[in-house]
């Protein structure tokens, strides 16, 4: 049970780029619980057209970027109190496009990084 609300609740610093062009991302974050090796959900402040490519960099901005296609955007603001953040009203989720084996592979190797390093939390480290 603790380790399932750890998960739900580790949050993870995101960058997105909407567009090629675009030299700085949309900063924002997600649950470790949202992110998969098929894709990751975000809470963002902009609203994304579904079907658009975008590229997204989980826990620093200089981290190589996955690619993927933005699957839904819906608005988000019931009541969000995510303490330290701006409102950020906007929840997108990314399905990932892998371009290689490799590039799958690094996904799937962070994802149970992050799975491990989650579950290794104590109680005292949450609070």
């Amino acid at each position: 049970m603790s380790a399932r609300l750890r998960f739900a609740t580790y949050r993870i610093k995101c960058f997105l780029w909407a567009d090629k062009l675009q030299p700085e991302p949309f900063s924002g974050f997600g649950f470790a619980s949202d992110i998969s090796e098929a894709g990751v959900g975000l809470y963002v402040d902009a609203k994304l057209p579904v079907g658009s490519v975008v590229r997204v960099a989980l826990e620093e901005g200089s981290a190589e970027p996955y690619v993927g296609t933005v699957a839904w955007c819906q608005r988000y603001t019931l009541g969000q109190k995510f303490h330290g953040h701006a409102t950020l009203d906007h929840r997108v989720g990314v399905r990932f496009h892998f371009r290689t084996e490799a590039e799958r592979q690094r996904c799937l190797m962070y994802f149970n990084e992050l799975k491990r390093k989650v579950t290794l939390i104590s109680k005292d480290k949450l609070f």
